[in-house]
Order: structure tokens, then C-alpha cells, then sequence
């Protein structure tokens, strides 16, 4: 059968990228009945990334500011200040 052929070779094609069944890389429904699920993070979230970047941001600026005020700002664009 057509249909069952080329879902078998879909599915060698999923073995030969993913061969340890990593869970990041299978279907999201194959994710409800995972029992780490909720404690593990192997799906993108917009929530968890905006709440990294409420943590990231706000020290970052302030470090990059006051390097710019010592003079250091040369440093972060990779040229040096002779």
C-alpha cells in the first residue's frame, strides 16, 4: 500500500534524526501523558521566556550602561580603544 510505505519511511526518517526518542522532537500529543511533564520544560513557552528575560534584562542594561560610562564600550562592539 502507497499510504503505509511512505509512513513507514517517515517514521525511519523520525528514528535516523531523533534515534534516542527524545521527547523535544516527538508529536505535542504524544506529551500529555508524560510523567515529567509539568516539571520539565522541552517545549517552547513564551511565559518561561518572558520570564527569563524580566530576571536577564534589567542587570544586563545596567551592565552594558555603566560600561559605556567607563569608557569599556569599545569592548562590547570588539574594537579596541588605543
Amino acid at each position: 500500500m502507497p499510504g503505509r510505505d511512505s509512513r513507514n519511511r517517515q517514521r525511519q526518517e523520525h528514528e535516523e534524526r531523533n534515534p534516542f526518542g527524545i521527547c523535544t522532537w516527538q508529536d505535542v500529543s504524544r506529551c500529555a501523558d508524560c510523567p515529567v511533564g509539568d516539571a520539565l520544560n522541552c517545549r517552547f513557552n513564551r511565559g518561561d521566556l518572558l520570564y527569563f528575560l524580566a530576571g536577564f534584562l534589567p542587570p544586563a542594561i545596567a551592565v552594558v550602561a555603566g560600561m559605556m560610562r567607563g569608557g569599556f564600550g569599545w569592548y562590547l562592539v570588539g574594537k579596541r580603544k588605543f
